[in-house]
C-alpha cells in the first residue's frame, strides 16, 4: 500500500486501535468476492490434427465465447472487533445509536467488518472503483449478507458536520499528528483532534 495514500492513513488508524485492545485483529490482503459468474457458451469446430501424417484425423474442438464478464469486489479491510467494545466504536446495523461509527456483523461470537476507504467527498476526484462502490456494496449485500462500510478518513476542507469522517468522529492516528516527514507537531485547522487515549476514556 503506498504511503500516506488513504489505505495507509487508515491502517494508522487501524494500527493504534490494535494496540489499545480496540481491534483483535485486521488485514488488508483479501480474496476478490464474486458477485456475477458471467454468461457465455461453448461451441464446436473442426480441428486437424497430425496434418499431412498418416496420423491425421479431425477432432472436435470446444471453443468457448464470453458473452458477460464476471464481476468481482474485494473489500480493502477486514477487522475484527474487541467485543467490549459494541455500542462504542461499532454497532449492530439496526441500531439507531449515532456514537459508534462502523457497523458490525458477527460469526462464532466474533464481530467483523469489511471496509472500504474512499477519499472524502470533494476531493476533486473519482475513480471507477469510486463509481461503482455503492451498486458493488449493494450488491454483495443482497448476495452474500456481507455489509461493507464505507470510510472517510478526513477532510481536506472545511466541513461544519465531521460525523462522516473517521479521524473526527473517533481518533486522529497518532502519526496523523505529526508531519509527513516527522519532524514536528501537523498543524490540523478542518477539525479538533483527538488523541487515542482521550477517545477510549469517554466509555471509562
Amino acid at each position: 500500500m503506498k504511503e500516506f495514500s488513504q489505505e495507509w492513513w487508515f491502517n494508522q488508524w487501524l494500527e493504534d486501535a490494535k494496540k489499545v485492545g480496540i481491534v483483535e485483529y485486521y488485514t488488508n490482503s483479501l480474496d476478490p468476492i464474486t458477485l456475477f459468474d458471467g454468461v457465455g457458451y461453448t461451441y464446436e469446430v473442426p480441428k486437424t490434427l497430425y496434418k499431412g501424417t498418416k496420423r491425421e484425423k479431425v477432432v472436435q474442438d470446444i471453443k468457448r465465447h464470453k458473452v458477460l464478464s464476471a464481476t468481482t469486489y474485494t473489500p480493502d479491510f477486514f477487522i475484527v472487533w474487541n467485543p467490549d467494545y459494541l455500542n462504542k466504536v461499532f454497532k449492530e446495523a439496526h441500531s439507531p445509536d449515532k456514537v459508534p461509527y462502523f457497523i458490525a456483523q458477527t460469526l462464532s461470537d466474533k464481530w467483523f467488518s469489511y471496509v472500504d476507504v474512499k477519499a472524502p467527498p470533494t476531493y476533486g476526484r473519482t475513480n471507477a472503483s469510486d463509481a461503482s462502490f455503492a451498486t458493488k456494496r449493494n450488491w454483495l449485500y443482497e448476495k452474500k449478507g456481507i455489509f461493507t462500510n464505507r470510510v472517510y478518513n478526513f477532510p481536506n476542507v472545511k466541513r461544519k458536520d465531521l460525523s462522516i469522517y473517521l479521524f473526527c468522529h473517533t481518533f486522529t492516528p497518532n502519526r496523523y499528528l505529526l508531519t509527513d516527514k516527522q519532524t514536528k507537531a501537523r498543524v490540523i485547522s478542518k477539525w479538533t483532534p483527538k488523541t487515542i487515549t482521550e477517545y477510549i476514556n469517554q466509555f471509562n
